[in-house]
């Protein structure tokens, strides 16, 4: 009797749903499509590790990451969906997936190269020119 109590238990929680996340295609076209994201913003993508930094006090300042709930599914224009394609092949990494805003996406290979094994719930509550500044030891103590 209790092997036919695990079979029906294990039955039960392979039946139990899972709840829906969306595609990394869907967060990226979502992202492109509310800061209507163009071939401006993949000129800068392309030349994002030669950005100048300001060693200003506005470099120091720590930024707050902007709630975004990307969208359940994808609805683009042949225009977004060439940006969200090449948004996808210029930057591979794990943390693009925690991206907020353009900004995110601009410094998301650099923050994955100088840490790699960020915890998803620090991605998810800082922003990503923090956690780099705080990496490279200027940010905020």
């Amino acid at each position: 009797m209790n092997l036919l109590r695990q079979i029906r238990t294990g039955r039960a929680e392979k039946r139990r749903k899972a709840p829906f996340q969306p595609t990394l295609y869907t967060c990226v076209s979502g992202l492109v499509r509310r800061y209507s994201l163009d071939d401006h913003f993949l000129r800068r993508l392309e030349n994002a590790g030669d950005l100048p930094r300001d060693d200003g006090p506005s470099a120091i300042r720590p930024k707050r990451k902007k709630p975004y709930q990307p969208p359940l599914f994808s609805l683009s224009t042949k225009d977004e969906h060439r940006v969200t394609l090449a948004i996808l092949a210029r930057v591979s990494n794990p943390y693009l997936q925690f991206a907020t805003s353009p900004d995110e996406i601009l410094v998301s290979e650099s923050l994955f190269r100088k840490n790699p094994c960020l915890h998803p719930e620090t991605l998810e509550c800082h922003h990503f020119e923090t956690l780099l500044l705080a990496k490279e030891g200027t940010g905020p103590k």
